[in-house]
């Protein structure tokens, strides 16, 4: 079957089917079920994934296609462990929507913005996921692991060439969230932090405007 006739045909049916479940369901005729809400939009999540596929200009597909399939794995993990999934949708969920963006970068590199939104919900899945396995008097690690990721994730940036040459800026935020980072794991809470944030942007600024002057001398 030819696919641009194929995806209409996908969406018509996953359409058509849940909205059968959804009046069936209202009826009191069946018992809708997580596992089939989560049939109906990993349905709706591979139609938005071929969408791209059929036509690579169409890369936001890769938002709702990703979201929608995470939102499904969630549902079929919350009937497989009922009780059991925790903080599991705040793990999945944002990671899904930040796997998203990444792809939107890999797969058309002119969209490098899209690294950073990608980059801080991965950042906030892998922050929910170190507070579910940690002692809850050590939720100041997780804060750390997602200051850490938005400081990688700026890091990043500097890698991405544009047409005045590789980027510098993203070099100084990502230097303070890489530097608060580390503070919170190793020091604790973010009161106790505080007076101490300002002090170290100072320094890493002042560093970074050190750097670019060295830089500039030696050329």
């Amino acid at each position: 079957m030819d696919t641009k006739r194929g995806l209409p045909l996908l969406l018509g049916a996953i359409l058509i089917i849940g909205g059968l479940f959804l009046l069936f369901g209202n009826l009191g005729w069946i018992d809708i079920g997580g596992l089939l809400w989560a049939l109906v939009l990993g349905g709706a999540g591979i139609f938005f994934v071929l969408l791209y596929v059929q036509d690579r200009r169409q890369w936001w597909a890769w938002i709702p296609g990703i979201t929608l399939l995470s939102i499904a794995l969630f549902l079929i993990l919350e009937e497989i462990l009922p009780g059991n999934t925790g903080d599991l949708g705040g793990v999945i969920v944002p990671g899904g929507i930040g796997l998203s963006f990444l792809l939107i970068y890999l797969t058309t590199r002119q969209h490098w913005w899209a690294i950073i939104p990608g980059g801080a919900l991965l950042s906030i899945s892998a922050m929910i996921f170190v507070q579910q396995i940690l002692p809850s008097n050590m939720d100041e690690a997780g804060v750390g692991i997602f200051f850490l990721g938005l400081g990688l994730t700026f890091l990043a940036l500097t890698r991405i060439q544009t047409e005045k040459g590789l980027m510098k800026w993203p070099m100084i935020p990502g230097g303070i969230l890489l530097a608060m980072g580390v503070l919170f794991i190793l020091f604790g809470s973010a009161a106790e932090l505080f007076p101490y944030i300002g002090a170290l942007a100072l320094i890493v600024v002042g560093g970074f405007i050190l750097w670019r002057a060295i830089r500039r001398n030696e050329r």
